[in-house]
């Protein structure tokens, strides 16, 4: 389908040496990613230079001259909290937004607890789930899931663009380290495409053993570097890595340390690179890594607020910038690397409709153009 422009030429006028025009526009049930084709001769023009259009019905409007069409927007906050409400068991649900990234995923019904993110396309095991970065589909490796919670940045949020987006690289590996294409600002999973296994964290220095790996974001050289088991991926591209780029990324980043972690606690109080302003997002997506006070590591995946610790599950909370541990678990520090969203970007943004959004209750959308 398309949208429906209706132009006005009764309420043409000239501006100076130029001609205005009033078209309404009615969207239509499936909105196209990038805007919907909306050309000059609907507009009565033959040559766009201007438009302005009101917002309408809490969406927004720009029209993109260069490749002549409409975009449709609408505020979203830089941190959401998606409550998916319930869907038939284990069937795939689309997120409201496109992901940027990803902090926390939780089955709250059906099949509950945390729900490990892994690459499109692969085998699903059980407490494991995949999203397609390009539409927003979420495949659940649980068959009796009805509800979770997701806690993530929308694609669009400075920091988290297209641009700076790597989904799914074959990044090169040789000598069991993993050098990705690019430096990386955050990472949201390490995939063993040879043994079909989502990698588990230890901190850097250490040698990993099994599924786990190492990663060292920030080498000193302008590099990360992400050292795998001795032997386990042989020498080639067998692994699947989903990061945000770090050059031209205009959030301050933090590298990787031991965060001191106190009654269980890791924020504010606690340790100073988290007692910001803004929000200090941690740098492995849904993963922790750390070391008890006798260092022995520790692993950890994140649940949203409402979640409970427990062993090997952490609780974030990404607008208090805390993440809670279980008791049991005895962390004494956390090694993680930061991305600080500054107070001024941590509110509400504009980020285009998401593609295949129903938007026929959009209608008498008024562009008013200018040119000949």
């Amino acid at each position: 389908m398309a949208v429906t422009a209706t132009y006005r030429p009764q309420y043409d006028a000239l501006a100076g040496a130029m001609r205005q025009t009033i078209t309404d526009v009615t969207f239509d049930s499936s909105y196209v990613d990038g805007g919907e084709p909306l050309t000059p001769r609907q507009l009565g023009l033959n040559t766009v230079l201007k438009v302005d259009i009101q917002p309408k019905d809490g969406f927004t409007f720009e029209y993109d001259i260069p490749n002549s069409k409409l975009v449709a927007k609408r505020p979203a906050p830089a941190v959401i909290r998606e409550v998916t409400g319930t869907f038939t068991a284990g069937t795939a649900y689309t997120l409201q937004y496109l992901p940027g990234y990803i902090l926390a995923i939780r089955g709250t019904a059906g099949s509950t607890g945390s729900k490990r993110l892994i690459p499109t396309g692969e085998t699903l095991a059980a407490a494991q789930c995949s999203i397609n970065f390009t539409t927003g589909v979420i495949t659940w490796g649980d068959a009796a899931i009805t509800a979770a919670i997701i806690i993530y940045i929308p694609l669009g949020v400075p920091g988290f663009t297209s641009d700076l987006l790597v989904v799914d690289e074959a990044s090169p590996i040789a000598s069991d380290v993993i050098t990705p294409v690019n430096q990386c600002a955050a990472i949201q999973y390490v995939w063993n495409n040879e043994d079909n296994e989502i990698l588990n964290y230890v901190p850097v220095g250490e040698s990993p053993s099994g599924a786990n790996c190492a990663i060292d974001i920030d080498d000193g050289s302008g590099a990360t570097l992400i050292t795998v088991t001795a032997g386990r991926i042989a020498d080639g591209t067998a692994t699947k890595l989903t990061y945000l780029k770090r050059s031209g990324n205009p959030l301050r980043f933090v590298d990787q340390a031991d965060r001191t972690v106190t009654s269980d606690v890791l924020g504010p109080g606690t340790d100073p690179t988290m007692d910001v302003g803004g929000l200090a997002l941690p740098g492995y997506g849904q993963c922790l890594v750390g070391e008890t006070g006798g260092a022995a590591n520790l692993f950890s995946t994140m649940l949203d607020a409402d979640g409970t610790a427990a062993a090997n599950i952490a609780v974030l909370n990404p607008y208090r910038n805390t993440i809670t541990f279980a008791n049991g678990d005895a962390y004494a520090t956390a090694e993680i690397p930061l991305l600080y969203l500054e107070q001024e970007l941590a509110g509400s943004i504009l980020l285009e409709v998401q593609a295949g959004v129903n938007l026929a209750a959009l209608t008498s959308v008024r562009v008013v153009a200018t040119g000949w």
